[in-house]
């Protein structure tokens, strides 16, 4: 085994394990019992409640992550960590998609693949952990826009009960179901801590990032300026959401078979390229090994990418 090869499998050692040590740290018996009584503290004096990663952030990792976020592009990935509502770090994930990169580039020079596949292959697999963070953020985003017209249609009642606006919202966060019931209850939590309505609204607008939540905040924030029935304004509210909601899912039911297609003329090619890889491994072989075939294989990936995103723009409309 080279120099290289072995100074790659220590690197992507050195990172795994800096990986397990960070997540086994940040879930130690210690970690988990300071969090329990930050919580127990925020529930009994209605502040905001601190997750673990706010108290983990103030480690000695503090300076990676200040130093990190001065980029436009770090922040725009913390961003995306936060809204996916999962339990990790800026400089872990950067390890991660690091990681598999290395791994996949290691693979690639073991099996004596050539220069230039080598280099796609490392490079999708650099950016696959990102490709997975943004299937989660659009599955959580969807499962918050299916439930928030029911959360305004327990705030508009607990409203028309006599509730005030901050209680009916942590009655309706300590009684939906989750992710929604996090969102609500940590603007809840900012509002009985001191932060203004209009501040708590806007930072729930932004860790939801969807045109309903938007509607939600622009309502209340402009009940509050100009006054009026806000128990009716958040009913027609979640009734528009709900209108919205079934004309997306008949689009989505009348787009089905385009989109089919599209997965179709997608895959063809790929089950095509496996099969005879596996019956003619000769023939398919000059793919990768003759210079010509290179060209041809590469030019083929990019055609059918672009031809795949212009499909998806085809059948993807906005509502």
């Amino acid at each position: 085994m080279s120099l290289v090869l072995v100074s790659l499998l220590l690197v992507v050692l050195t990172l795994f394990i800096g990986l397990i040590w960070s997540l086994q740290q940040r879930h130690s018996k210690y970690n988990k019992r300071v969090a329990g009584r930050l919580r127990a503290l925020s529930e009994s004096t209605h502040s905001v409640a601190l997750a673990p990663k706010d108290v983990f952030d103030r480690g000695h990792r503090a300076r990676i992550n200040a130093w990190l976020i001065k980029y436009r592009w770090a922040k725009q990935l913390q961003h995306n960590l936060l809204i996916s509502g999962k339990d990790l770090r800026l400089d872990e994930f950067l390890g991660l998609m690091l990681a598999t990169g290395t791994l996949c580039l290691i693979v690639a020079i073991l099996t004596s693949l050539p220069v230039l596949v080598t280099l796609v292959t490392t490079l999708l697999a650099v950016f696959t952990p990102y490709a997975v963070l943004g299937f989660m953020i659009r599955r959580r985003q969807d499962q918050l826009e299916q439930q928030l017209p029911d959360v305004l249609d327990f705030i508009s009642r607990s409203m028309q009960a006599g509730h005030s606006f901050s209680s009916s919202m942590q009655m309706a966060a300590s009684e939906s179901p989750e992710p929604i019931s996090q969102e609500f209850m940590t603007a809840s939590n900012q509002m009985n801590f001191g932060e203004s309505v209009h501040d708590a609204l806007s930072s729930l607008a932004q860790r939801i990032e969807c045109a309903d939540m938007s509607y939600f905040a622009v309502a209340v924030i402009i009940n509050r300026e100009i006054g009026g029935d806000l128990a009716a304004l958040l009913k027609n509210v979640s009734e528009l959401i709900r209108t919205r909601l079934q004309l997306r899912m008949s689009i989505h039911a009348l787009t089905g078979e385009a989109r089919a297609s599209a997965w179709i003329l997608g895959l063809i090619p790929i089950i095509l390229g496996l099969i005879l890889s596996v019956m003619q491994p000769k023939m398919m072989s000059l793919l990768i090994t003759d210079p010509l075939g290179q060209k041809m294989l590469a030019y083929s990936i990019l055609v059918m990418g672009l031809g795949i995103l212009w499909m998806r723009r085809l059948i993807r409309i906005r509502i």
